[in-house]
């Protein structure tokens, strides 16, 4: 355990950080996920304890903290932890930090401010994230500062990365490990997504409001498709599935078990009347996720970093996002290769591989937020071939894609959900009601406002001797070009829960 270092890909990637850090104080490593980022950071301060400076690796998981810690005491290294249990500053060579204690005792303590000052070399592991930037200004101006991540991108109102770091070097990318492989390339399947385009934008995450998004997500006419495409892409297969909040969690996961998929959950806050039956403790879960019966594993973030589950065969991403690094941490947990896999499973039911690439496409990086990845907003052009709702031609010129009125000509896009409400008015212009077909019915009570399961029961109650024909007719126009995506098999669901036990009722 002595040679830490072994692939020339890592003697790579700390030769670049040396002569970095020749130049730079504050240097990121960008390392992508399978290549040893612990191992690294094992070795890095290792070197600068050698030297006699004072050294931390700072994480904000449970997981890497222990893991890094065991590291380097099977080296025979001075080390010592500081977490949530540790009362004193100890003394040592090197520490293993959870971000989060040392944050809060920074903040509160003299003691460990002054302790936060005498650090020479800090290591932040995962420096993508928010929590790091809590410390920086309790770390004394020249310390030497290395940041390890596989994604090198911030957005929304947090600190930027350039803010605290000067340098980014990134001397292998995931083909290469591909090539050698020490990850697996991914095998993506994409598809409807719902329309977002009235989904507000928090301006302290730059990412969908959650709230609002798990009400678009969280459907069960949506469930039924996302369990009928496992089982036909992947049947059986160890996988995670992210998702945008607890409900549609706990939801989804008593969907997979209802048809006879072993499944979990794991949300970071209890819900004491699933819990016992969905869920367990994170260690617990994962074991059987590993080495048990249980198959999919149902979460939000809680799993997006710090996971070593090499059984792991796909993911299944129920969620939208404009994080391009939460998407890569997300897609990450199952690149890594186990018994005979080829690739791994990506299942997108979000739109995220369309906008940001496939998982082994090169890295977007940046020590400031960079829209779109290159610098330059996305833009599209002032139609003049295509008329407003106003019957007013565009004037050509381009402008950002969120602009949804010409400052110049004041043209107006509609949005996706207009666009479906000037379908569904075609469907239902100038027809009576005695003439009304099934899709006129449907199209004339969306517009009134009814919900999309409502209707369906008026349909199927309505024609009771073609019932499943009616119900797929209805859900034609209820998916419509800009609706909702409702899966053809959610007719089983339908019909167990609304027809099945209305008959009951009847008998």
């Amino acid at each position: 355990m002595n040679q830490l270092i072994e692939r020339p890909y890592q003697i790579r990637i700390l030769e670049a950080a040396r002569k970095s850090l020749a130049k730079n104080k504050h240097v990121i490593i960008y390392a992508p996920q399978g290549s040893g980022k612990s191992v690294i950071a094992a070795s890095m301060a290792r070197d600068a304890s050698k030297k006699r400076n004072k050294t931390a690796i700072l994480t904000h998981r449970v997981e890497i903290l222990n893991q890094d810690f065991k590291k380097m005491e099977m080296l025979g290294l001075n080390v010592a932890i500081i977490n949530r249990y540790t009362a004193k500053i100890p003394d040592a060579d090197i520490y293993c930090i959870s971000i989060q204690t040392m944050a809060s005792r920074c903040n509160r303590l003299e003691e460990w401010r002054e302790f936060a000052k005498r650090l020479d070399f800090i290591i932040e592991d995962e420096c993508h994230r928010g929590e790091f930037s809590s410390m920086h200004k309790y770390f004394k101006d020249d310390v030497w500062a290395i940041g390890l991540s596989g994604t090198v991108l911030r957005s929304g109102n947090m600190e930027q990365l350039g803010d605290f770091y000067s340098d980014i070097v990134a001397p292998v990318y995931p083909k290469e490990l591909i090539e050698l492989g020490n990850i697996l390339p991914s095998s993506n399947f994409i598809f409807d997504a719902p329309k977002l385009d009235d989904i507000s934008v928090d301006y302290s995450s730059g990412d969908y409001n959650q709230k609002q998004l798990q009400s678009r997500f969280a459907k069960s006419e949506r469930y039924a498709g996302i369990i009928e495409n496992y089982n036909r892409i992947c049947p059986g297969a160890k996988v995670i599935v992210f998702a945008t909040g607890s409900t549609h969690c706990i939801e989804l996961t008593k969907e997979f078990c209802d048809v006879g998929i072993k499944a979990k959950y794991l949300l970071s806050e209890r819900f004491p009347d699933t819990d016992k039956e969905f869920s367990g403790e994170r260690s617990h879960v994962l074991h059987e996720l590993a080495h048990g019966d249980t198959n999919v594993i149902i979460s939000v973030e809680m799993l997006s970093t710090g996971l070593d589950v090499p059984q792991l065969e796909g993911v299944i991403l129920d969620y939208s996002t404009k994080s391009y690094t939460k998407y890569q941490q997300c897609v990450a947990r199952a690149d890594r290769p186990y018994q005979n896999q080829t690739s791994f499973f990506v299942l997108d039911f979000g739109n995220n591989v369309k906008t940001f690439g496939i998982f082994e496409a090169d890295p977007i990086m940046a020590l400031y937020h960079k829209v779109g990845g290159n610098g330059v907003a996305p833009s599209k052009f002032c139609p003049t071939d295509r008329p407003d709702h106003t019957g007013k031609l565009g004037c050509g010129r381009i402008l950002p894609v969120s602009m949804m009125i010409c400052k110049y000509c004041q043209y107006e896009w509609l949005t996706d959900t207009q666009i479906y409400e000037v379908e569904l008015t075609k469907m239902v212009e100038g027809v009576n009601y005695e003439d009304e077909t099934v899709q006129g019915f449907c199209a004339r009570k969306k517009l009134e406002g009814w919900n999309n399961n409502r209707i369906l029961c008026a349909v199927v109650f309505k024609n009771k001797d073609n019932q499943k024909k009616s119900f797929m007719d209805a859900i034609q126009v209820l998916r419509g070009t800009n609706g909702e995506y409702i899966s053809p098999t959610y007719w089983f669901f339908f019909k167990k829960t609304f027809i099945d036990k209305y008959k009951k009722k009847e008998s």
